[in-house]
């Protein structure tokens, strides 16, 4: 989830709620504060607050599959869930042992990031049993790394329970940040709590 080492030590360290940056003569505290949830749509109780939001689905045309994005209950905490599912359609060819194309992809609205911040995604995740026809399962990624530092989750989670993910990532320039999530085999998997804050690194005035 890091592109080098020191982001990682780094990371570790704003986590603790303290940098210690050492120089020729003194060592510098840096302080972490946390934003609250830049995501509230992230609870997935509302299928029109989604929309209203701009999360996205994409799911393409494909009579071998029959794919869904929808809201079910019950959630991790509340009513509902994000739950993607992707079953064999009508066709009786067989499928691949690896699907060529992502059955559906869900894509939260962009939010404001600024250069510098440490952005900090948590949420939890549901397999019932394990997914198929993909060597990747369900991905969930991001718009600063992409493919390259995305979470991959095949195999069902211990008791079909509710299992929670974390990563972070560090925003090189003022922009935008998005969060995908792709059912890439068949399969069912849920995802819920899914939050995004924002940590901000500053060092005390001089007394």
């Amino acid at each position: 989830c890091f592109q080098t080492l020191p982001d990682h030590w780094r990371m570790t360290s704003a986590i603790e709620g303290e940098i210690q940056s050492v120089g020729a003569d003194s060592t510098v505290s840096t302080r972490m504060s946390e934003s609250e949830n830049l995501l509230p749509t992230g609870e997935f109780e509302s299928l029109d607050g989604l929309m209203e939001a701009g999360w996205t689905r994409v799911s393409p045309e494909q009579s071998q599959i029959t794919a869904r994005a929808e809201l079910l209950g019950p959630g991790r905490a509340g009513r509902s869930c994000l739950h993607l599912s992707a079953a064999p359609g009508i066709t009786r060819r067989p499928l691949p042992p690896s699907l060529e194309f992502v059955p559906v992809t869900m894509t939260s609205p962009p939010i404001p990031v600024r250069a510098g911040q440490l952005i900090r995604v948590q949420g939890q995740l549901r397999i019932a049993s394990p997914l198929r026809n993909s060597a990747d399962g369900l991905v969930i990624s991001d718009s600063l790394l992409g493919n390259t530092g995305a979470l991959r989750f095949r195999e069902a989670t211990t008791g079909g329970n509710w299992q929670p993910f974390e990563f972070f990532r560090e925003a090189p320039r003022d922009g935008e940040f998005q969060i995908s999530i792709e059912l890439r085999g068949i399969g069912a998997a849920a995802v819920d709590s899914l939050q995004v804050t924002a940590i901000e690194l500053s060092s005390p005035s001089a007394p």
